[in-house]
């Protein structure tokens, strides 16, 4: 690219000057122009030519600059290299739709870089004029080693990329990355350990541990997030019953045996997703069917209108325990899950949330601001933070494995990569950290990444648990041998989902060979076909892009990208043809996804579909705990109990399993599931 800019210069200036006699520079050429045949210039074509002079080597600093520097491309993941062309052809080809969009008209790209040394104070000022911005934990540039999360401005993305010192550039942004899909303690046998101590004669109920879970956020004032470390006061039974009345009945705030103003006691209800109807004939389950101790949540109506208020909106501030109308859990003593005279509560008060990362690299910490977290949307990250921590021992049906540890939650799906997300939580004293997604389409998902390098690296000294994910339970991971001097062809469903019509899909084929053993090919709903090689974008008025790359362990990687352009969506069957042009077998695996989808359903194979070697980015890393999922009721799918084909103890049909690509295994464990 330099000589190309060279020769651009010297086009130019080759454009001014006339190589005859007496015409020895550019500018000796340009006052000729304006010449008399006498060589005065005219006064009045004076200043043209001072103008003209001035402006040319402005012209030719222009001209060089306006030329970009591609660094080298290999030094770019898959997902960077896509937002770039993206950037530069949105402009003249606004083809390319989806989240991704907004992301490449950023002023700046969300990356994790590896510097071949970790970087001194000097350097990271220089980086910083450049137009970096580095993250900061508690006045220290966030990185593992000599990887860091970082800020890029566009503009300057191929600057930094072309620095010597700088090895390695991955975009953090990826284009199908899921969250991963109880009665699971006394399966794992948890509520017996909680019997146990350790050697300083503490139960083994989590205390002092502290866990960071990767996820799509936490809802910060729900119930099963506070310790049971508040007052033990009483209840009254205002009306006389006998029994506990909601809405009537009062709780002893002030402990004067008097029902006072403020003081109406409520529940609200607990109830499950239980599609496999392991409590019932109905799910949702156990609604509305009065209060039970081991189920429901007691909490303080004190402004008596029947729901629960909380969280600054209602007036509650950091320094309130529960962050709204306080929270109690009965003691039971008869265990008959009634809530009798004379039975004491106990009010929860400390939160289980040590902090958590929010989007835009907001942290909230527990004393401080713990209340303004950002609610989870999604409700996947709380769901699991319940499993890992919720609830109390011995008193409520919904209690996690670990009741008494504390917890990190790491907004991953508002945009925090996993290179800012892991110094944060170590650097919170985290014990063991949970990822709790999973990804199969641009990645080479053989332990190359620089995530999944980071989370090698840490596993050395702090747990790293990596879900297998849930790759077996639909269609969109093949295995196929593509024969000697032949070829395979692979169809692509494209269906309507969930009552929408997909607009585009992605698709990532391995083979561990070289680039130019495999030659790809595509032919569209509409019948056309094309050869995916040079500089081909469209079939049948589809918008095409697709990258071909070798990482650093010698998978070979395709990665396709197909959007709708000006038909009005992609559905329909495509085939996905590879040749092979060598003389022996190349086995390939081939993944698919789409903008709606997630682990089954939409865009999907209709050949050589299999739910082996199946693992998901990024438990593919080197070294962690990577855990599945083992059947324990037979329920296969999300319709209902399904006698089916996984008898209990056998790994969930959806469950992860198998080799990595080169073949190294991968899966440690497996956990309750279906």
């Amino acid at each position: 690219m330099i000589l190309l800019k060279l020769y651009v210069i010297i086009v130019t200036i080759n454009y001014f000057v006339v190589k005859n006699e007496g015409r020895k520079t550019s500018f000796t050429h340009i006052r000729r122009i304006f010449c008399t045949t006498d060589g005065e210039i005219p006064p009045r074509k004076e200043n043209e030519v001072k103008r003209l002079q001035l402006f040319f080597p402005v012209f030719l600093v222009t001209v060089f600059l306006a030329i970009p520097t591609n660094a080298d491309r290999t030094k770019f993941n898959t997902s960077l290299r896509f937002l770039k062309h993206m950037r530069e052809k949105v402009a003249v080809e606004p083809k390319i739709k989806g989240p991704e969009l907004a992301i490449a008209r950023a002023d700046h790209v969300v990356a994790t870089v590896n510097f071949d040394h970790v970087l001194s104070d000097a350097e990271i000022e220089e980086y910083s004029r450049l137009g970096v911005s580095f993250y900061d934990i508690n006045g220290t540039v966030a990185r593992t080693g000599s990887i860091y999360p970082v800020k890029i401005p566009w503009s300057m993305l191929d600057v930094i990329a072309g620095r010597k010192e700088v090895l390695r550039l991955e975009g953090s942004w990826k284009p199908a990355v899921y969250p991963l899909l109880d009665v699971s303690a006394p399966e794992i046998k948890a509520d017996t350990t909680w019997r146990h101590t350790d050697p300083l004669g503490n139960p083994l109920t989590g205390t002092g541990t502290i866990i960071a879970d990767f996820d799509t956020g936490i809802d910060v004032f729900h119930p099963s997030f506070f310790f049971a470390d508040g007052d033990t006061v009483d209840w009254i039974d205002v009306d006389g019953f006998g029994a506990f009345d909601p809405g009537y009945d009062a709780v002893d705030l002030n402990d004067n045996d008097v029902a006072d103003a403020g003081e109406l006691l409520d529940y609200f209800d607990g109830w499950i997703y239980d599609p496999a109807l392991v409590w019932g004939p109905s799910s949702p389950n156990n609604q509305g069917n009065g209060y039970q101790t081991y189920w429901d949540w007691l909490f303080n109506d004190a402004n008596g209108n029947g729901s629960r208020e909380f969280g600054t909106g209602a007036g509650y501030t950091e320094s309130d325990p529960t962050f709204g109308e306080p929270l109690f859990i009965p003691l039971d003593d008869n265990g008959n899950g009634e809530l009798d005279v004379g039975e004491k509560l106990v009010t929860l008060h400390t939160s289980k949330i040590l902090g958590t990362l929010n989007e835009f690299e907001i942290e909230r910490v527990r004393g401080t601001d713990l209340i303004d977290s950002d609610p989870d949307a999604h409700g996947h990250g709380t769901a699991v933070s319940g499993i890992l921590a919720g609830g109390t021992v011995d008193q409520h049906i919904f209690t996690g494995i670990a009741p008494e540890a504390e917890i990190l939650m790491g907004y991953f799906f508002s945009g925090n990569p996993i290179s800012l997300l892991i110094p944060w939580a170590r650097d919170r004293g985290a014990n063991a950290m949970l990822y709790e997604f999973g990804g199969f389409v641009w990645e080479y998902l053989d332990g190359s990444s620089l995530e999944e390098q980071l989370i090698s690296d840490e596993n050395d000294s702090i747990m790293q648990i990596t879900p297998s994910g849930n790759l077996g339970r639909g269609n969109k991971h093949a295995i196929a041998p593509v024969p000697g001097s032949g070829s395979v062809m692979l169809r692509i469903s494209v269906p309507t989902y969930g009552g929408e019509s997909i607009l585009h899909f992605y698709n990532t084929t391995l083979w561990r060979t070289t680039e130019g053993d495999l030659t790809f090919r595509l032919r569209s709903p509409l019948g056309s076909e094309i050869i995916l090689e040079g500089s081909v974008s469209s079939v049948d008025g589809y918008y095409v892009w697709f990258d071909k790359s070798t990482s650093t362990r010698g998978t070979c990687a395709f990665s396709l990208y197909v959007s709708n352009d000006v038909n009005p969506n992609c559905l329909g069957t495509w085939e996905f043809s590879v040749d092979n042009n060598t003389a022996s077998e190349i086995e390939i695996i081939s993944n698919v996804a789409d903008n709606l989808s997630s682990w089954a359903g939409g865009a999907e194979w209709l050949d050589y579909a299999t739910d082996q070697n199946n693992v998901t980015w990024p438990a593919t890393a080197d070294s962690a705990f990577v855990n599945g999922s083992y059947s324990t009721r037979g329920f296969e799918g999300y319709g209902g109990v399904g006698g089916g084909s996984i008898p209990p103890g056998e790994i969930s049909a959806f469950s992860g399993r198998g080799v990595r690509i080169d073949g190294k295994h991968l899966l440690d464990i497996c956990s309750p599931g279906n």
